[in-house]
């Protein structure tokens, strides 16, 4: 029913999907991802441990005559939260477009 090729094996297709570097492969791939969002949560009883991913491709502004260069950008939030007194949390992210922690 298919034909034999590339297409039809599941980890060539995803990888072919993340290559920013050949625009005909990334066409052609059945994968068409903008964005991976990954989010953890773990209840400690008292305490909500939560773990946020964000993946995505992103363009730096590059003056004329550089190279384009386009890299895959992941954001990261970890927050632990007490429940009882939703007042006291620590929250820490980390920006990919930056390139900076903060809190």
């Amino acid at each position: 029913m298919y034909l034999d090729g590339p297409q039809n094996n599941i980890f060539i297709d995803l990888f072919d999907s993340f290559n920013f570097f050949d625009t005909a492969k990334r066409q052609r791939s059945g994968f068409k991802m903008q964005r991976f969002n990954l989010d953890i949560n773990h209840f400690l009883g008292d305490w909500t441990a939560s773990l946020k991913i964000n993946m995505y491709p992103y363009q730096r502004p590059v003056p004329v005559g550089e190279i384009l260069l386009i890299k895959v950008t992941s954001d990261v939030t970890f927050l632990v939260q007490w429940t009882p007194i939703s007042e006291f949390k620590s929250d820490f992210r980390y920006d990919g477009k930056t390139e900076k922690w903060s809190r």
